[in-house]
């Protein structure tokens, strides 16, 4: 891959010299700043203005980055790590509002003394007011729905590159896997919100950026930039985002400039990456030892003569002499050589045998990764204008050879509020990503230790053990080798917004986003490589979309008394449009050295294109009501429109309606120790969209016609269309609607506070193919059929466990989570006894889970005395020896049919989930942190791999032998063989220990002579142990390995 800097630590280099380089002009600046308040102290009797410093803490402490600001003015700034803060000619009768997150902002009058002191307190009031809830915000205190909060500040620590890590392990009821890429992408349809409520269309959530949708990965998403994540659960919630939220709403808001003089934010982090497990693989004796076993499992005990086997090592004969062993197979010359071609070693490998040479294929494969990401940000502003602008890098290796991810992303946003009647804005966001790399294959099990990775002239091997692919084995390293790749997107996102303020507390705001994207993808595959026989290969892929959203708001907020409303009126219009075109050649001619660069000297040209375009539009009502701060009301109602639906169905309905009551308001509730309670019932219905843009209408596709000459006879070719996809006009969408119910509570004088809820969701009109007769000549059509319910419950308590003022803290996060869905109908096709069919080939059955298991259930080994005493009974168990997987026999014939003995024995998937993170704050300079993460009740099949090809390694796991009983481990056994002999279903349960966190806050005696407001640095470890019954690789991850990451870290403000 070829980087945006020739020199991976370049960047470093240069990112540490601005470091200084600003860290010097702030020095420079405070030192001037000291002659300057020198002089001012001097004209101090003539003038008014003089310099003063604020000292700002809390119950616990200093408090470090809180806004202080003369009112009415931008002379401000920001605490440091002691709290202190000074500010130059501030006159006596001023006004200094001191400001932070989650406490009570504070207005001081400026006196005579020159040293202000000032304790702020908690307000849970202030904590609210960053509640995202669509289209707006409100007070947690105020919530009817289940919304879940995450603030980035708390995991500052924990080395989050995007989005998606900080989401992981963070919301009760919400599940994230791991990332296997460099890049650390998650397809958004495997992030599950309450389980999983679609058959087949997409089961994960909406993502909103900035209060608009967003169609990107959460991984392009810099953590660096998110203030504040919301997480919509519940219909109510989300259902002002009707038409896709049926799953869920992931909101992210990012940062925004605040008043005050500017400051500078540069964090530095670096790491390396490891895989969790490398899974060990036999090495040269275990596989010869493996093959004699596996040969003697499948062959039998042929020519054996006084215990000696065909198989066995002649340079260890025992009972038999060296010649007899010859003669099973009437071979002359060299036992060895004899040996190892019974066994179906290749010549190479028998080579390689001899001569002692054997290869280290994970050695070669996997490796240890190093990354790092730099981020620098700037903010500030005035009453009038704010602004904050970032700009990252990021140079990420993965831990398999070749897998590298490399990105610069920048963000803009900016406000000004041009009078009181009208304030405009803009977001930019833009990124480079480069993904032109080529990771090397992982089926290092399947290679003989005894191959060769190259021929005799040093050209790397096509088949490393010379069996020309007969039984796989391909080279993991050779495309790599041979191959270039070049991958880049560009990414622009932006919305500009205005806002007027009309007469009656109504405000009209219009909103305009265009999200631009450009890829280009090319990629050749060399001539030279051993695998390649046209004469090389190249293709040039470019792509682009365009998308734009135009939404007008009118909102209404006003307060009567001891009634509150708010009323927001919304209207939309979406247009998305993509290009696509692409072109590929073979053949080059005279070569092929500069690949893609040159596609007309191929023979063998390819043009294609596809273009496809969709627009959405949207009504959205919504009326917000609260009575006394006791009673609390939220109805609204949403109409959306998509073009890939059905033309005689391309509108829907969402409405919602949801309640509240803060019992701990009342006069008749009077417990000392509660200090907050109220109850929330909310009722919704969301919408799901995900289908193929076209899916509603008939599609045609090429097709070969055979004909004959009327005068010869002789056939002919001719080309033509047929429909492959009909049409249906009446396709609609897929709808969930669900009732929450939920209660919060802070307890103990705020030190206890958590929720609890339980939902029950019904998700109908199923967006399914519906299979046709053959006679009909398609084989499927898009349909509306079945019904899937979802029900579940989540339990979130964060509590204060111990305070011992300015030496500890320590803080827990605990959630729990479960699901459970079934499907109710399917495509309503009965039997002759009224009964609804099943849909066996896709493994969906009525009154049971999407994820349910229906197979056979082992019950250990047949071991060789066992099987004797089924037999004697007259139960043949055919086909099955010694040291197969025993099934259980569920009807007692002695024989394994599909439909008598399969039973339901769990789920693939885990439905149960747990969440814990402690936080310990250590004489104010130190953090510390852990995080636990658990999921139960998952199951898949694992036969422990010993079946396999007769000439392929295998991973290093005990096996069944006659002389080595075991009634877990399965005996070897060729690839082609009964697939009940291969059922072995193992839970997946498991307790993760996710992330453990050290961080220092450096004092301020060390760092304010450099013009730093705060210094902190880190250091963790993610993915540090797992404990599970799954026996191999990661219980998530089942087919490969998993990361384990270093990182290490310095976040500096000035």
């Amino acid at each position: 891959m070829k980087h945006f800097f020739t020199n991976r630590r370049s960047f470093a280099l240069a990112s540490t010299t601005v470091a200084l380089l600003i860290g010097s002009m702030n020095l420079s600046a405070t030192e001037n700043s000291k002659g300057s308040s020198e002089r001012q102290e001097i004209v101090a009797q003539a003038q008014v203005g003089r310099k003063i410093t604020v000292k700002v803490s809390d119950a616990y402490g200093p408090v470090i980055g809180a806004n202080v600001v003369v009112k009415g003015t931008t002379n401000g700034g920001i605490t440091d790590i002691d709290g202190n803060v000074s500010l130059n000619n501030v006159s006596q009768g001023e006004t200094i509002v001191i400001s932070y997150i989650g406490y009570v902002t504070k207005e001081i009058p400026v006196g005579a003394s020159s040293l202000i002191t000032v304790e702020l307190s908690e307000d849970a009031e202030a904590l609210d007011e960053v509640v995202v809830v669509g289209y707006g915000t409100t007070r947690k205190s105020d919530l009817t729905g289940a919304i879940a909060q995450i603030d980035p500040t708390k995991k500052e620590e924990r080395f989050s590159a995007n989005a998606t890590d900080l989401l992981r392990n963070t919301v009760a009821g919400m599940n994230i896997p791991f990332s296997t890429s460099a890049k650390g992408d998650i397809n958004t349809d495997n992030i599950l919100i309450r389980g999983t409520n679609s058959i087949k269309a997409s089961n994960g959530p909406l993502i909103v950026l900035d209060g608009i949708i967003w169609d990107g990965d959460l991984a392009d998403i810099s953590s660096g930039d998110i203030e504040r994540i919301d997480v919509m659960k519940d219909a109510s919630s989300a259902a002002v985002y009707g038409s896709r939220a049926a799953n869920g709403v992931i909101q992210i808001t990012t940062k925004k400039g605040s008043s005050g003089a500017p400051t500078v934010t540069l964090s530095t982090n670096f790491g390396f990456t490891k895989p969790y497990e490398i899974r060990k693989v036999l090495d040269g004796p275990g596989y010869v030892n493996m093959r004699v076993n596996l040969m003697k499992a499948v062959r039998g005990n042929a020519n054996e003569v006084n215990g000696v086997n065909y198989y066995d090592d002649p340079s260890s004969l025992s009972g038999s002499s060296l010649d007899e062993w010859m003669s099973f197979s009437k071979a002359s010359g060299d036992p060895v050589s004899e040996w190892l071609t019974r066994l179906n070693f290749y010549p190479i490998e028998i080579q390689n045998y001899k001569a002692g040479r054997t290869i280290d294929w994970a050695d070669l494969i996997f490796q240890t990764g190093f990354k790092q990401d730099y981020n620098m940000n700037i903010s500030g502003g005035s009453d009038r204008t704010k602004y904050y602008f970032s700009i990252g890098y990021s140079d990420v290796e993965g831990f398999v050879v070749g897998d590298e991810y490399e990105a610069i992303r920048s963000r803009l946003n900016l406000e000004t509020r041009i009078n009181k009647y009208f304030s405009v804005g803009a977001n930019a966001q833009f990124a480079v990503r480069n993904q032109g790399s080529i990771a090397v294959g992982t089926h290092y099990n399947q290679m003989s230790p005894y191959s060769s990775l190259y021929d005799e002239n040093g050209i790397m091997k096509q088949y490393p053990f010379d069996n020309s692919g007969q039984d796989g084995g391909s080279n993991p390293l050779l495309t790599r080798e041979y191959s270039d790749d070049l991958n880049k997107t560009y990414d622009l996102n932006t919305k500009v917004w205005g806002m007027i303020n009309l007469p009656f507390d109504i405000t009209y705001t219009l909103n305009i986003v265009n999200n631009f994207t450009s890829n280009k993808h090319y990629r050749h595959d060399s001539s030279s490589s051993p695998a390649n026989n046209s004469g090389g290969d190249a293709y040039r892929h470019n792509s682009s979309s365009h998308s734009w959203t135009i939404e007008n708001l009118i909102k209404w907020n006003k307060t009567f008394g001891e009634h509150s409303f708010d009323v927001t009126l919304m209207q939309n219009a979406e247009k998305f449009q993509s290009w696509y075109d692409a072109m590929s050649n073979s053949g080059f001619d005279p070569t092929d050295v500069l690949g893609f660069h040159a596609m007309g000297f191929g023979k063998n040209p390819s043009i294609s294109s596809n273009d496809e375009v969709d627009t959405r539009n949207a009504l959205l009502a919504r009326l917000n009501y609260i009575y006394n701060d006791r009673y609390y009301l939220t109805a609204a109602v949403r109409r959306d429109g998509y073009s890939a639906f059905g033309q005689d169905n391309p509108y829907a309905t969402f409405p919602t309606m949801a309640l509240g009551w803060r019992i701990s308001n009342e006069s008749f509730f009077k417990v000392d120790w509660v200090d907050n309670l109220k109850l929330r019932l909310s009722w919704g219905a969301n919408g799901n969209s995900a289908i193929g843009r076209y899916d509603a209408l008939a599609t045609m596709g090429n097709i070969k016609l055979l004909q004959a000459y009327a005068s010869s006879g002789a056939y002919y070719t001719k080309s033509g269309l047929t429909i492959n996809r009909l049409a249906n006009a009446d396709l609609q969408w897929e709808k969930t609607t669900a009732t929450n119910f939920g209660f919060d509570f802070n307890l103990f004088g705020n030190r206890l506070n958590g929720t609890v809820e339980y939902y029950i969701s019904k998700t109908t009109n199923l967006l399914l193919d519906r299979q046709l007769p053959s006679i009909v000549g398609v084989k499927s059509v898009a349909s509306n059929m079945g019904q899937v319910n979802n029900n579940g419950w989540e339990i979130t308590l964060n509590s204060l466990n111990l305070d011992i003022k300015n030496k500890l803290q320590w803080y827990t996060n605990l959630s729990l989570s479960g699901y459970r869905n079934r499907i109710v109908h399917l495509y309503g096709d009965y039997d002759e006894n009224g009964v609804e069919q099943d849909d066996t080939e896709n493994g969906w059955y009525i009154g049971h889970s999407i994820d349910a298991i229906y197979d056979y259930k082992s019950n250990g080994i047949w071991q060789t005395e066992e099987l004797e005493a089924a037999r004697a009974e007259g139960k043949e168990y055919a086909g099955y020896y010694p040291g197969d997987y025993k099934m259980v026999d569920v009807n007692n014939d002695g024989e394994y049919r599909p439909e008598d003995d399969r039973q339901f024995l769990g789920h693939k998937n885990p439905h149960l989930f747990l969440n814990m993170t402690n936080d310990f704050t250590i004489f104010n300079d130190f953090t510390f942190s852990f995080t636990l993460y658990g999921a139960f009740g998952g199951m898949k099949n694992y036969n422990y791999e010993h079946f396999g090809a007769l000439t392929l390694s295998d991973f290093d796991i005990p096996y069944w032998t006659e002389e080595n009983r075991s009634n877990k481990y399965p005996r070897m056994s060729e690839r082609d063989i009964d697939a009940v002999k291969t059922t072995n279903y193992i839970k997946t349960d498991f307790i993760r220990l996710s992330n453990i966190t050290l961080g220092y806050n450096l004092p301020s005696k060390f760092i304010k002579h450099i013009g730093l407001t705060s210094a902190k640095v880190f250091c963790n470890v993610e993915n540090v142990a797992v404990w599970s019954p799954w026996p191999v690789w990661d219980p998530e991850n089942t087919g490969g390995a998993v990361p384990r990451k270093f990182n290490f870290g310095v976040n500096v403000k000035f």
